[in-house]
């Protein structure tokens, strides 16, 4: 994975237009700065010509240094800049924000904005904390598998609509919003008790238990609902589930 060399620092325009201010307010000109640096003749006005466009990328410290004492200047004259640099992601972040990127070209607009939420804030929250940023590969990783979850959430819902809309009378629209906020939570279930099936049965039971005792809708149809259900989430499975998005 290739990486353009913008991610390092080099030295940029600004810190050379900011060299030229330093020298104009004591009203020198380039010959005359490159005289006090101890760098006479056409070489010396080159020289300081090149860092102040900015086309010298990687000048040493003594240079600048030097620079920055014929003006009468220091190093906090440039301090504002760097930092500006320094405060930026490093490399790392910036290489795991690209990838990032390119993932949520591909996922719709309201799934891709919430990636693209969810990346920022546990990046933010890594740096706060003081931790080492994500690997690049891990932070992909992670975004796939969320952006998976809300695809395949997108799935059920429009699932349960039409196992509903199969039924003779419609079903009311608070009842339809009691069963996908069931069918939701049963999704969560089935997904993080995989190779736990007693946990499994235990906790489907208790949450079926739950919404039959609100008196809210028929036992059977709750559990056509609940198998429905099943039977999207094994599909979801032998599809990748949660690591590759539905269809995929």
């Amino acid at each position: 994975m290739a990486y353009q060399l913008e991610d390092s620092f080099w030295f940029p325009r600004e810190l050379g237009a900011r060299l030229a201010e330093l020298r104009q307010k004591r009203r020198l000109t380039q010959q005359q700065l490159a005289v006090l640096m101890g760098r006479q003749g056409k070489c010396g006005k080159s020289l300081v010509c090149r860092l102040e466009r900015g086309r010298f990328k990687t000048p040493s410290l003594r240079l600048v240094g030097d620079y920055l004492r014929a003006c009468g200047a220091g190093f906090r004259d440039l301090l504002d800049i760097l930092e500006r640099y320094t405060a930026r992601p490093g490399v790392i972040d910036r290489q795991g924000l690209a990838e990032v990127q390119k993932l949520v070209a591909v996922l719709p607009a309201p799934v891709s904005r919430e990636v693209k939420k969810l990346d920022v804030k546990t990046a933010v929250a890594r740096r706060f904390d003081g931790k080492l940023p994500e690997p690049v590969a891990q932070r992909v990783r992670r975004s796939r598998k969320f952006a998976a979850r809300r695809l395949w959430l997108a799935r059920l819902h429009h699932h349960v609509v039409g196992v509903l809309s199969l039924k003779p009378r419609g079903i009311e629209l608070e009842t339809e919003e009691i069963l996908q906020k069931h069918c939701s939570k049963m999704w969560g279930i089935l997904g993080r008790t995989r190779g736990t099936p007693e946990r499994r049965a235990k906790e489907l039971g208790e949450l079926e238990a739950k919404l039959i005792a609100s008196g809210r809708m028929k036992v059977e149809l709750i559990r056509e609902i609940q198998s429905a259900v099943k039977d999207l989430f094994e599909r979801a499975v032998r599809q990748g589930f949660p690591d590759r998005f539905p269809g995929a």
